[in-house]
């Protein structure tokens, strides 16, 4: 075998089909010696190097390819977040706006409410022979409650607009104080929300209880049937409206002196015609006087009571908006510690240009 020069054909096969460990233990004892020709252990350490490296090619380019899907889906994943996100602030911008409306509703359009209201009533006309409706103020001024709650409404619902707007915007110039001052700002206002709502809406509050005895002291100064003063003529359309009588009940007339002519004869009213039922207006004129006059067929919810009434019905609605809100600051805080702990891990050992490209794409909301 000396001398004998193997075919190329043949070493490529044998390198090819003998088994890596084998054919490394017979060259590796001496090649010649073991009938093995140095020429094949030569083609097979050849073939052994190049499908190493061919396999390290491969796993590079797997490794690559995972690397580039981990990131596709990342992308993925954070766009779908924003997304999310995007459409969640949408939604709390629409309600916090409806709600800044509601106040303006309360604070002009309270008036020409009630007075399209009352003027649906069958016997609207009768009205007049009792209540002075030339001398009807432009704003109804009833107590503060529906001033105050109108301004809270406006004043805090502008503040919630602009902390949406902010964290909108912050999705394009990508500021990193955006998001903290957000935070803060929405549980702000939140405090200042619920703290507001307590106080002005509260039954046992001091300040209703205050409203409440300087309305009484007034109805016991100033008001008279037909008379055209401010506070008469808000009364009775207020009390045409919420069919109620007196400020706490009927019994706030006690000790009032009322009269009216009918039939050019005086008659003392127990109490002011606006407290009978509307099915006396109805019936008619006399009907009404004869209702006032006995203090029969009349409302027995006083007029502030009735009021009150009414806006702690759309306050208890408002609460659902309040946990919206909260829900809201949740998720602000929820991105925020996330971003904490993006930094976090990016400023720690385990640094990676990932996380360098993650940051640099404003990936941290």
């Amino acid at each position: 075998m000396v001398g004998y020069h193997w075919p190329q054909s043949y070493v490529a096969h044998i390198a090819k089909s003998a088994g890596k460990v084998h054919m490394r233990k017979r060259c590796h004892k001496g090649g010649t010696g073991d009938r093995v020709p140095k020429s094949l252990c030569n083609a097979q350490f050849d073939w052994t190097t190049q499908n190493r490296n061919n396999n390290a090619d491969d796993d590079d380019d797997d490794d690559d390819e995972e690397e580039e899907e981990e990131e596709d889906e990342e992308t993925l994943l954070k766009k779908n977040l924003e997304r999310k996100i995007l459409i969640w602030h949408s939604f709390v911008l629409v309600l916090s706006t409806l709600l800044m409306i509601v106040g303006f509703v309360l604070l002009y359009g309270f008036s020409p409410y009630v007075r399209n209201i009352i003027t649906t009533f069958p016997g609207y006309n009768n009205y007049g022979h009792f209540v002075n409706l030339a001398y009807e103020p432009k704003e109804l001024r009833f107590g503060e409650m529906t001033s105050t709650l109108g301004v809270i409404l406006v004043v805090l619902n502008v503040g919630y607009i602009l902390c949406q707007l902010v964290y909108l915007s912050s999705l394009v110039h990508r500021n990193p104080f955006a998001l903290p001052l957000v935070t803060l700002l929405t549980g702000v206002v939140l405090l200042i929300e619920v703290n507001m709502i307590n106080i002005y809406m509260s039954p046992v509050a001091a300040l209703n209880a205050d409203a409440t005895n300087a309305l009484q002291d007034k109805l016991v100064k100033s008001y008279a049937i037909y008379d055209t003063n401010v506070f008469s003529v808000t009364y009775d359309i207020i009390a045409i409206w919420g069919r109620c009588c007196g400020i706490i009940n009927q019994y706030d007339f006690q000790t009032m002196l009322l009269k009216y002519r009918h039939g050019g004869v005086p008659r003392v009213l127990q109490v002011p015609a606006t407290c009978c039922k509307e099915t006396e207006f109805i019936s008619g004129i006399s009907a009404v006087v004869d209702c006032a006059v006995r203090a029969e067929n009349i409302y027995t919810v006083g007029c502030y009571n009735m009021l009150f009434d009414w806006l702690m019905f759309y306050c208890n609605l408002y609460s659902i908006v309040v946990v919206i809100q909260l829900l809201d600051m949740a998720v602000h805080i929820l991105l925020y510690k996330r971003r904490v702990r993006i930094l976090i891990l990016y400023t720690s050992k385990f640094k990676t240009p990932i996380f360098d490209s993650w940051l640099s794409k404003g990936n941290t909301t």
